[in-house]
């Protein structure tokens, strides 16, 4: 498994080797997978996607603890965070961390995504956030328009 993951995570970098040459926008974003959450392939991919529409991003990686995700968008001044949630077990995790944004970070956009996400999508969306089962839905979730 772990052979494949690195397999498919080289094969994915060489697809971003050249960037495309967008404008950038005025836009900044932290990109990380809610703590407890290892899988984060879905997540660096939607922070290159996000790059190349020319955003500012801050890559923060795989499980990363809450106060640090705060502390990320604090110090970057983002106004989105996307999170990633690929398993279940870690939904409460997600639900904590989206609240704990809300609460103390409320000009930030929430962006959750993966597969439990997803399935949760119901019981984790709450004003100023939004789950996406789409990279290119990302962005436009980020700037609130329709997903």
């Amino acid at each position: 498994e772990h052979a494949a993951t690195e397999t498919c995570r080289y094969c994915l970098v060489r697809l971003y080797d050249e960037p495309l040459a967008l404008p950038r926008q005025d836009r900044c974003g932290l990109v990380t997978c809610v703590p407890g959450e290892e899988h984060d392939i879905g997540a660096w991919l939607v922070a290159a996607e996000l790059e190349r529409a020319g955003w500012d991003v801050f890559y923060a990686g795989r499980s990363v603890p809450e106060d640090d995700v705060l502390r990320g968008l604090r110090a970057t001044e983002a106004g989105a965070a996307f999170l990633s949630c690929q398993h279940v077990i870690n939904l409460p995790a997600a639900r904590r961390l989206v609240g704990r944004i809300a609460r103390d970070l409320p000009r930030v956009r929430v962006v959750l995504g993966g597969h439990a996400a997803s399935l949760a999508a119901e019981r984790l969306v709450r004003p100023g956030m939004a789950v996406v089962n789409q990279f290119d839905e990302a962005d436009r979730a980020a700037q609130g328009t329709d997903a």
